[in-house]
């Protein structure tokens, strides 16, 4: 086959270029550097600093590729100004103002264009001037940077008179407001505009009254009667809120390769949010605190592009109106009373208090664009989750309860031996010393060895719940869907009944597709400590821990065909934890060091707990293996715990914990 000559002249250029390194590039640069101060009484105070780098400079300890490869030129500026000083003194305004400016730019030491050519080479080529500068701010890095902000710009009180002790709720001094705006541009040869504006406005409200206690009985003077005297009530809660609008604008323009922007459209990355937290905090009585606390986030949707319009500046502005749309919504419940034992002489070596605790926390589920329908629509729908913690701790404290009896607080209390007295012969009174029982009062001592008991229980439950459509509105409740999803739910409710109310108000998002999964656990806590004191020097702690949790999960969602909603795949789990003695065992040791004698008998102890489980069940048909649970956990029990095997509890989850103990002993070593 072969090639076919075309008869037809053929050029062929071959170049041939050398390259040789003599040395390193030893060009020498410099910077400076220079910063001021200026402050104007209490007034304003100016910082500014300006910074000068050129190509080839570096640190002593710098090597010669580490060393500035392009120029740099910094300076900024910024302003911190008291303008309430602008106004009379007893207007009481606090106006801080803020103000700065940042700029950098960058020359390269050789043309980014033209890589093997200097700049200045480049430059001194292009005879126009105008055309000079504006290919040197082509190739350059340029970055500015404008800031201004007003920080919690408030009224405070004036004058020497007193501030009231119920103030009023819309007094101007309850609130504060904030407004910053940020403005960063920068350009390179490949951005030709990139401009970021973040903008916030904050509004904050904080209410405190003192004075509105009211208690009744106060006028009594009989200690006795205290209780009844230190009823209160208190009628106003402390309240806080602040909302912060934050706007974030940013655009990017890139440059085409030919470095222009013809037929190049611009990025706009635009995030708007509106922040909310709300907080109250309710001392019902001096034994009873109500706290309340909310975060919301909302997002203000705004359209594509540039908001260059006035329909485009209409729909910011309805969204705006409306408080955004919902992402996040979290409170918390919290009740807490202290019960009144220190009100009564008998009872004042008691101490304890109840607590309730209820969370709420919808999360925005994702959206996305959906067919037929302008704008965007929920497919998978929302999540919301609860929890529900309840506490009761008692504090029993002995040492304050011996006290009441003069001999037993001596007996846990012993004073020092003093010496005796030489006898006088001219005393004829003949006064006898009091008899100190010395003797008995050491017998006693370790019978009051225990001194303090500390018992605290608690109980907490959550649960989550995907798929939910409703968004709230005021208090985690939703105004527009029979107050979805309830207000026991809200507040911490545990009942399942959630899904049958999901049922009947269509609740739940249409989609088979919905996998997370609905969830309950519920974890019960018990806690003893004990304090023991035998002797002076020696302290015993016992702590008796019991823990036990159980698990539910399935995927609650509509199935494939979309008619019904089911209850998937459910499973049932838990863990179950408890403290216990090993001491009897702890010190034992096999034959060798391959082998352990306890696990030995553990072994051993399956085929007696077995026959136990058949002798207690005999309509089983021996159905226990040697290695089901039910033979292995009392097995493993009686091995490990030194406990009989025909006595060990043969359920999986005694009640009682045993004790894990700690001694501590104080003492003096005298060397003579």
């Amino acid at each position: 086959f072969g090639l076919i000559d075309d008869k037809l002249p053929k050029s062929v250029c071959i170049w041939i270029n050398e390259f040789r390194i003599a040395d390193f590039d030893q060009t020498a640069g410099w910077a400076a550097l220079a910063r001021s101060q200026i402050r104007l009484a209490d007034f304003a105070q100016i910082n500014g600093s300006m910074s000068y780098t050129t190509f080839g400079f570096g640190a002593i300890n710098q090597r010669i590729s580490e060393r500035a490869r392009k120029t740099t030129f910094n300076y900024d500026v910024s302003a911190q100004v008291a303008l309430d000083k602008f106004f009379p003194t007893n207007w009481g305004l606090k106006i801080p103002l803020f103000v700065g400016l940042e700029r950098r730019i960058i020359t390269p030491r050789f043309n980014p264009l033209d890589p093997d050519v200097q700049m200045e080479s480049s430059l001194q080529g292009i005879a126009d001037a105008n055309q000079r500068n504006e290919y040197k701010r082509l190739v350059q890095e340029i970055s500015t940077r404008r800031s201004i902000n007003l920080t919690n710009v408030r009224k405070i009180r004036t004058g020497t008179a007193p501030a009231p002790k119920i103030p009023l709720p819309f007094a101007l001094e309850n609130f504060g407001f904030t407004w910053g705006r940020v403005e960063e541009t920068r350009s390179d040869i490949n951005t030709a505009q990139y401009l970021m504006v973040n903008q916030n406005y904050g509004l904050t409200y904080q209410y405190a009254a003192t004075g509105a206690i009211i208690e009744p009985f106060k006028f009594i003077k009989n200690k006795n009667l205290s209780f009844i005297k230190d009823i209160n009530f208190n009628l106003i809660p402390t309240l806080n809120f602040s909302g912060m609008l934050d706007r974030r604008y940013t655009k990017t323009l890139f440059r085409a390769a030919d470095r222009t922007t013809l037929g190049v459209e611009p990025l706009y990355q635009k995030q708007f949010t509106f922040m909310r937290t709300y907080s109250a905090l309710w001392a019902l009585t001096k034994s009873i605190n109500i706290n309340y606390n909310s975060n919301a986030m909302a997002v203000i949707d705004e359209p594509f592009g540039e908001i260059d319009t006035r329909e485009n500046r209409d729909s910011v502005m309805v969204n705006l109106k409306r408080l955004g749309r919902m992402k996040n919504f979290t409170q918390t419940f919290n009740i807490t009373y202290k019960l009144p034992f220190d009100k009564f002489k008998m009872t004042d070596w008691l101490d304890g208090n109840i607590e309730q605790k209820g969370t709420f926390n919808w999360i925005a589920g994702a959206v996305a664009p959906k067919p037929g329908v302008k704008g965007q629509a929920d497919t998978l729908g929302n999540v919301i989750n609860n929890g529900r913690d309840r506490n009761v701790r008692l504090g029993v404290d002995f040492s304050k309860l011996y006290k009441k009896w003069k001999f037993l607080d001596e007996v846990q209390n012993p004073k020092p031996r003093l010496p005796k007295e030489k006898k006088n012969p001219a005393d004829t009174t003949k006064k006898k010393a009091p008899r100190e029982f010395r003797l008995l009062k050491m017998m006693l001592r370790p019978l009051l060895a225990l001194r303090k008991v500390n018992f605290t229980y608690s109980l907490t439950e959550t649960t989550i719940f995907p798929g939910f459509r409703p968004t709230p509105k005021y208090f985690g409740i939703s105004q527009d869907n029979a107050n979805a999803p309830g207000w026991e739910f809200v507040l911490g409710g545990q009942s399942s009944d959630i899904k049958n109310q999901a049922i009947a108000n269509n609740w739940l998002a249409p989609s088979p597709f919905l996998n997370t999964q609905f969830a309950q656990t519920k974890r019960e806590t018990i806690k003893i400590d004990l304090q023991l004191e035998p002797l002076p020097d020696l302290r015993i702690n016992l702590d008796f821990r019991r823990t036990r949790q159980s698990d539910y999960r399935e995927n609650f969602r509509f199935n494939q065909a979309g008619t019904e909603i089911e209850s998937q795949s459910p499973m049932r789990s838990g863990n179950f934890s408890i403290s216990t003695i090993t001491f009897m065992t702890a010190f034992s040791s096999g034959n060798n060091q391959t082998e352990s004698a306890i696990f030995k008998l553990f072994g051993e102890y399956r085929t007696q707990i077995r026959q136990r489980l058949n002798a207690l069940n005999p309509n089983t048909n021996g159905v226990y293996g040697i290695n089901s649970q039910d033979v292995i956990l009392p097995a493993f029990v009686a091995a490990y715990t030194g406990t009989s095997v025909d006595k060990v509890n043969l359920s999986p989850f005694p009640n009682m914990p045993l004790p894990n103990w700690t001694i501590d002993y104080t003492c003096v070593f005298f060397y003579f």
